[in-house]
């Protein structure tokens, strides 16, 4: 359903800003997305009714109003700087911010190929079926704070991605409603890939890597790059010459002894004989320093008793 107001662009030069602000209100309020009128408004304009510098912003709950209000610091410091009318539909609609089904935004204008990626995958097929859980481009790059993907504070910086994915597949809301596996962040942070990540390994594996960016199907889909038959081409990208065998072994394995065996034994091998290992180092610098201690105590007497 959608209010047919006069737009707060449209009275701005006669009303400003207690008209923005009237209409920002009747906005937080109504919920679905407002219609406007045909008045062309400017970036300007936007940031003046969505920042904090609209003081009836402060006649507003805390809920509406965060609705409402949009961090004009984070905006410029984003890669599209304060570019409003670049996604929002050029004004011709405004939108509440609630949830990315609500948003008028259309990144495919710009990243065409990556929009028809993403509408293939599990994550777009559900979302035009009108699942509000599934995401969509915000959920992973941000709303109005999006940075390039080598940023370091970018939310899919591959260093920060694996905590990214975990904001769905570690819900247990999520993973009770759809199923999902379980511990795949922490498995994959006691990976190989997962540590080599951490510490700064630039062409170690990332989420992306292995499920890719924006094509992201399940297994069970022959064009997944996780499917059986693509896994030797999946892990090739890194590993040249990956094999059937690539796709025999577990992956985002726990090593507890009734699912692993294996590697719950070789983990506790190692972790005891490493901790030993440390232990008898520890041993040897105390008797080495108590020694060479005790030999400079009697060389420091015997040069005492020639004198």
């Amino acid at each position: 359903m959608s209010l047919p107001i006069k737009s707060c662009f449209a009275v701005k030069l006669l009303h400003a800003p207690l008209a923005c602000s009237i209409i920002s209100v009747a906005i937080a309020a109504a919920g679905p997305v407002i219609a406007a009128d045909a008045h062309v408004p400017t970036d300007a304009a936007c940031i003046e009714c969505h920042s904090r510098s609209n003081r009836l912003v402060e006649r507003l709950t805390p809920t509406k109003a965060s609705r409402m209000l949009v961090d004009t610091t984070a905006m410029e410091r984003s890669v599209h700087g304060s570019a409003c009318l670049a996604c929002h539909s050029n004004g011709t609609a405004l939108a509440i911010a609630d949830h990315p089904a609500t948003t008028t935004t259309n990144c495919g204008r710009c990243h065409a190929a990556q929009e028809a990626e993403w509408s293939e995958s599990i994550h777009g097929l559900q979302a035009q079926a009108g699942n509000l859980d599934a995401p969509r481009c915000n959920t992973c790059h941000g709303a109005h704070d999006i940075r390039m993907h080598d940023d370091l504070e970018s939310p899919v910086y591959r260093r920060n991605l694996p905590a990214t994915c975990a904001t769905c597949h570690e819900s247990t809301e999520l993973q009770s409603k759809y199923r999902f596996s379980r511990n795949r962040l922490l498995t994959y942070k006691n990976s190989y890939h997962g540590i080599a990540v951490k510490f700064g390994r630039a062409e170690a594996a990332d989420c992306a890597s292995c499920h890719s960016a924006h094509s992201i199907r399940p297994s069970s889909d022959p064009r997944s790059s996780i499917h059986p038959a693509n896994i030797p081409s999946t892990c090739g990208k890194c590993h040249p010459g990956a094999g059937e065998q690539f796709a025999r072994g577990g992956v985002h394995v726990l090593a507890e002894k009734q699912s692993s065996p294996g590697m719950f034994y070789v983990r506790k091998f190692y972790t005891w004989f490493i901790g030993t290992l440390m232990v008898l180092f520890f041993l040897y610098i105390v008797i080495e320093h108590t020694g060479s201690a005790r030999a400079r105590r009697k060389e420091r007497s015997r040069e005492g008793g020639r004198r």
